[in-house]
């Protein structure tokens, strides 16, 4: 089996190729561009990729359509995959992802900062940076329960934000 890795960009670069290292019957052939993509694609039975944005993943599904192509399956490394959406992934392609897996860490990296803001965490470090501390902080200061927060996108992570933001007694 041919894998094609689209190397573009280093995060989990290493632990990929240690993981697919080794492996008996996997050919693997690392390119750095799209260019490099499109033309490693025919014979090629998977595509190890980050999202692109859809000028550049519509030419690898292009590529992927073109008569004889052997292209059976993607691996798309972060939870986004808009481009290669917006650019129609082909019907014989199966898909695979890190979709949901980062779901934990954004939601509450994003509670995180909602809080920050709720209770005024940069106003009072910077206060306290300048040694100067002005008692109507308090006006600015407010719970998080009671109030709505509007979430756009269903997916894992927004749906992992609402969960979370339930749990603070908000309407989400």
């Amino acid at each position: 089996m041919r894998i094609v890795y689209w190397t573009r960009m280093p995060v989990a670069r290493e632990q990929i190729l240690a993981g697919l290292d080794g492996l008996v019957g996997i050919e693997l052939q690392q390119v750095e561009d799209v260019a490099d993509v499109v033309a490693a694609l025919p014979g090629a039975d998977g595509l190890i990729t980050f999202d692109a944005p859809p000028p550049l993943a519509r030419q690898v599904m292009d590529a992927a359509r073109l008569p004889g192509a052997t292209l059976r399956w993607m691996h798309i490394i972060p939870s986004g995959r808009e481009g290669y959406t917006e650019a129609g992934i082909p019907e014989h392609l199966m898909v695979t992802g890190a979709d949901g897996a980062h779901s934990p860490t954004v939601s509450e990296h994003a509670m995180a900062l909602l809080l920050s803001l709720a209770r005024a965490v940069p106003q009072s470090l910077g206060m306290s940076a300048r040694a100067a501390w002005d008692r109507k902080i308090g006006d600015v200061v407010r719970s998080l329960e009671g109030l709505d927060l509007l979430v756009i996108g269903t997916g894992p992570i927004g749906r992992a934000i609402a969960e979370k933001a339930r749990r603070f007694r908000m309407k989400a």
